[in-house]
């Protein structure tokens, strides 16, 4: 009996949760068709206290309804009971329950919720803020370096019907080998060096949980991708900023001394870089590459925008790191399609934190297509570079505008107000990236390049609204 009136204390009655709909199937029946739950509430006239403790004196400043209570039917006793306990929470508190449906609700949202759960989150994943997109909805999208050339409808086609015939009930191979052939050809290196990814940024995240943890030094150029710094962060790395030149360049000299005397372990660059567009040389990573004994990861998401590849160095620095992808140049990024490029053994290690099966058998087929289609790619990047050079100019000649200049497919440039320009564009229902809160660009706007109609709009859009900020 103890234990079911403990139960009773905290369990509240169905109606405080159901309302009078619940107790609808309890008319007419007898006082001692009341589940036990019932039976065990102190008003009850079947009440029967725990063993050792004596029934209390009924509350009487609420005696006559207490005495309906006392001498209903089961249905009236429960509506009795849920009307005086919202008259008289005083007498009838549930304290149990009100305690936890109250620590319940708090729970999901309310700011007194008690977090003390959250300690066992490492302090610093705590510490960071996460990676965030605002989400606009505008007609012109320009705002996230994709390529504006879908994947053509034939492909597609083709793709659907390959994938149809395969099976969808096995597990995919750890990492399709056919995959990692075909890229490794497609960019003339040794297959065996290669790692195949849901996407480069799951690379990234790769690397830096074989590298990273608590008192690990990681150099990064700023301002870059954040997802560097963040997924450092996350494993414990002690992250080492190392500003870009007034011009958003990469300061060589100083990425070199601050890897050297910092001892760091891993350097990375993003090469075209997102979100200045500018590139390092391979003379120039080659000289990096000699002067430390860190890994350099070089992130080459915008490769294809750029006449050179840090993949010529691979045969020289066994210290090197090449990430790739399909989202960008290729019009693949619905996909997630990355890879990773490095000396073999090196390459050995680091596939060891890799899960396994992260290749699905859409992305799997998908990805062996367009790698057939590489004429059409070619094709694409080379109008991409031609019109981000046409936007450049554009923009150059325009007062109150500073472009810099790029090697990916992308432009940064500054306004004397840009969250207003910003606000503007999207007014006129063009979408760009507002880059203000990276270190250095606090005026600075970035503006991906599409099509030729979506690079007008965008043109258009800015000249009206320069005129009126």
């Amino acid at each position: 009996m103890g234990k079911t009136s403990r139960q009773a204390q905290s369990i509240p009655p169905p109606c405080l949760n159901r309302g009078l709909n619940g107790l609808r199937g309890l008319r007419g029946l007898p006082l001692t068709s009341l589940p036990p739950l019932y039976r065990s509430h102190p008003l009850c006239p079947l009440y029967i206290p725990p063993r050792g403790q004596a029934q209390g004196p009924v509350p009487t400043h609420c005696s006559h309804l207490n005495g309906l209570i006392a001498s209903c039917t089961p249905f009236v006793f429960l509506c009795l009971l849920w009307l005086k306990s919202l008259l008289t929470s005083c007498v009838l508190p549930l304290p149990s329950y009100l305690s936890r449906l109250t620590s319940h609700r708090r729970g999901l949202g309310g700011a007194e919720t008690d977090m003390t759960y959250l300690h066992n989150i490492k302090p610093e994943v705590r510490a960071l803020r996460g990676y965030h997109l605002t989400a606009f909805d505008c007609p012109i999208k320009l705002n996230q370096n994709e390529s504006p050339f879908d994947v053509p409808d034939s492909v597609k086609d083709e793709i659907l019907r390959a994938v149809r015939n395969k099976s969808w009930s096995r597990y995919p191979e750890p990492m399709q080998m056919d995959l990692v052939k075909a890229l490794a050809d497609h960019v003339g290196v040794d297959a065996r060096g290669v790692i195949v990814c849901n996407g480069s940024n799951t690379l990234v995240q790769l690397v830096a949980g074989v590298v990273a943890a608590p008192g690990v030094r990681v150099v990064i150029p700023s301002p870059s991708f954040s997802l560097y710094g963040l997924y450092a962060g996350i494993f414990g790395g002690r992250v080492l900023e190392v500003p870009l030149t007034p011009n958003y360049g990469f300061d060589l000299p100083a990425l070199c001394r601050v890897a050297k005397q910092k001892n760091a372990r891993l350097i990375i660059l993003c090469s075209p870089n997102n979100p200045t567009g500018c590139a390092i040389s391979n003379r120039d990573l080659d000289n990096l590459l000699s002067s430390t004994t860190a890994l350099v990861m070089v992130d080459e998401a915008y490769g294809e925008f750029y006449d050179q590849t840090a993949a010529d160095l691979l045969p020289k620095h066994a210290n090197l790191i090449v990430l790739k992808t399909l989202s960008k140049a290729y019009g693949a990024a619905g996909i997630r399609i990355g890879y990773l490029i490095a000396h073999p053994d090196l390459r050995d290690e680091i596939i060891k934190g890799k899960i396994p099966f992260d290749i699905n058998v859409f992305s799997h087929t998908a990805a062996m297509a367009i790698l057939n289609h590489k004429d059409l790619i070619a094709k694409r990047i080379a109008f991409i570079c031609a019109e981000r050079e046409r936007v450049f100019q554009s923009l150059a000649q325009r007062d109150g505008v500073m472009p810099y200049p790029s090697q990916a497919n992308l432009i940064l440039f500054e306004v004397a107000h840009p969250n207003a320009v910003f606000t503007g564009l999207i007014e006129r229902g063009v979408l760009i990236r507002n880059v203000t809160s990276y270190p250095m660009l606090g005026k600075a706007l970035r503006v991906s390049i599409g099509t030729s109609e979506e690079n007008n709009r965008f043109l258009d859009a800015l000249e009206r609204t320069l005129k009126k900020v």
